[in-house]
């Protein structure tokens, strides 16, 4: 199960201060395009709709991204 969206660690996930590569493409590709959108309006509204796209796929395909989600949330 993953954490609430108010977890601080999706918030630096997002943003690039928790470092992580994915192993699966479709994730890496999904957190470099919020990372972008966030250099370009680091707003907290942007941010908070960054964490939520990224929770929904994170939610969507959680058994492709298991093993990456057990390292980032141990």
């Amino acid at each position: 199960m993953l954490p609430s969206k108010t977890d601080p660690r999706w918030n630096k996930l997002v943003t690039g201060e928790l470092p992580y590569d994915f192993k699966t493409v479709a994730a890496s590709m999904m957190l470099s395009r919020l990372k972008r959108s966030i250099q370009s309006d680091a707003s907290p509204g942007n941010v908070s709709a960054c964490v939520a796209e990224f929770m929904a796929f994170a939610e969507k395909y959680e058994s492709l991204l298991a093993a990456d989600l057990s390292a980032i949330f141990k």
